[in-house]
């Protein structure tokens, strides 16, 4: 395996990992956490939340992208077809609803605390968790089968 391919699959599997860590973490401990921030003080918590949280993400994201998109263009012979095409899959449907429904979302968020906003990016939001989480676990798989039987 060329020394490139082993890059995109460390960056792939590392990103995958982060971001399926970081989005059960905002799933139970920050969406939650936004009903307990008052009204006169929601919008400045979530502008420090969107500006930190995009920090944070944004790098990941971007790497789970382009090592998505390329390992599927140039799929390494040791890595399954199903591997790659799963998690490309995996990374548009996670992309796919944060920026159709997630953005727009805290788009309404920001001007101030709307309840019904809050319950559903906390709803549509597990269709992200469970995206970043399947494309952790297809890694995952992937790594457990070449334990057990190496190239």
């Amino acid at each position: 395996m060329l020394v490139l391919e082993r890059l995109a699959i460390s960056l792939s599997i590392g990103s995958a990992c982060f971001m399926a860590g970081v989005i059960w973490l905002v799933q139970l401990v920050v969406y939650p956490s936004m009903r307990l921030v008052g009204p006169d003080r929601f919008a400045d918590f979530h502008a420090a939340h969107a500006n930190r949280i995009t920090l944070v993400v944004g790098p990941a994201m971007l790497v789970e992208a382009f090592t998505a998109g390329w390992l599927l263009w140039r799929c390494p012979a040791s890595v399954p077809l199903w591997t790659t095409a799963g998690g490309a899959v995996c990374v548009a449907v996670a992309f796919a609803v944060t920026f159709f429904v997630s953005v727009p979302l805290h788009d309404q968020l920001g001007a101030g605390f709307n309840p019904e906003a809050v319950e559903r990016l906390t709803g549509t939001n597990w269709l992200r968790v469970f995206a970043w989480s399947c494309h952790a676990g297809i890694w995952l798989v992937w790594m457990a089968r070449r334990v057990e039987a190496p190239a």
